[in-house]
């Protein structure tokens, strides 16, 4: 996780409090490196892709190989632009955040939804769905289907993380940051506390809702919807379905849509959990305290279906892609 020292001399409180405020945003990116909690009961009720039951059980047992360490711990030469500094860090789990996260850059029409440190697009998502996608299709038009069933269920898997509005945007909402927690005194040790209990509650926030979308998923609660055409809200990629780069295109519309998504799925959870998630005992990525997924929440449900409903749609399109060059 992203560390960033906060120095002590009064002279420098103007610095310390932008440095402390970087590192608020920083450290809100690693926590949760996962989207969705398991993308195999995902994929496994999608209902119109091309593929036969046999192939479609290959995608689903490959598609949570990247979360599995391929991405972490990973030589510098793979991240040439020192995206980690921002998203997790370069050892550990949380230092594969970078692969599978996509944040466009913040935005006048959004400036709050959008706010993010730095300012302009990082986040290695898009290219990892386009380079994975390319090996698939090469290696399906070479016959070879069982490795490019396993590319493109790669491929897959990061398309389906931008479907997660906590891996396009940076703050899904302003109140899961827990503000009193910069009254410590003296104000080095305010800011520092801010930076710590920040990085807990977007945590939370983020399992919380992982761990939802994974129970009431695993019991058929989305089943319908998320194979729901009106339920999609992606906009129609720039470039045509035969372009060499539409999986990247594609998933930056899928990026975009959780962008829009994401103060809807912020007010939907405060509204189930309230502020119960800021709690000091409440730590969820270390084991401590626990969330009920019970009852459903109508809210939480209808932007989960959304969130869904775009990643199941944006593969089935990108299964199109590879099959029929």
């Amino acid at each position: 996780m992203v560390q960033l020292e906060i120095a002590c001399a009064p002279r420098h409180n103007s610095n310390l409090m932008r440095k402390s405020l970087l590192s608020l945003i920083l450290l809100t990116l690693s926590p949760a490196v996962h989207a969705w909690d398991g993308h195999a009961p995902l994929v496994q009720r999608i209902s119109r892709m091309q593929l036969n039951a046999q192939e479609r059980a290959s995608f689903a047992a490959f598609a949570d190989e990247p979360d599995k360490g391929m991405d972490q711990n990973l030589d510098a030469s793979f991240d040439p632009l020192n995206e980690r500094r921002w998203m997790g860090g370069t050892t550990g789990s949380t230092s594969q955040g970078f692969r599978h996260m996509y944040f466009g850059g913040w935005r006048v029409s959004q400036p709050l939804t959008t706010f993010q440190v730095p300012t302009q697009a990082i986040g290695q998502a898009p290219n990892r769905v386009l380079e994975t996608a390319r090996d698939a299709r090469k290696l399906l038009g070479e016959g070879n289907r069982a490795e490019g069933l396993r590319r493109l269920a790669w491929s897959g898997h990061y398309l389906q993380d931008l479907a997660q509005p906590f891996h396009s945007v940076q703050i899904v909402h302003w109140r899961m940051v827990p503000w009193g927690a910069i009254g410590a005194w003296p104000p080095a040790k305010g800011f520092e506390n801010l930076v710590k209990e920040t990085t807990r509650t977007i945590s939370n926030y983020h399992w919380a809702y992982e761990g939802y979308v994974l129970y009431h998923l695993k019991e058929g609660a989305f089943d319908s919807c998320l194979n729901d055409p009106a339920m999609i809200t992606i906009q129609a990629p720039a470039t045509a379905l035969s372009s060499p780069d539409y999986p990247r295109e594609l998933a930056l519309a899928v990026a975009d849509a959780s962008v829009e998504l994401a103060p809807e799925l912020g007010r939907a959870e405060m509204e189930k959990y309230g502020t119960r998630l800021k709690e000091s005992e409440i730590d969820l990525a270390h084991d401590k305290g626990n969330v009920e997924y019970t009852p459903r929440s109508a809210a939480l449900d209808q932007v989960t279906c959304k969130a869904l409903a775009n990643a199941a749609r944006a593969t089935e399109l990108l299964v199109e892609w590879a099959l029929h060059p």
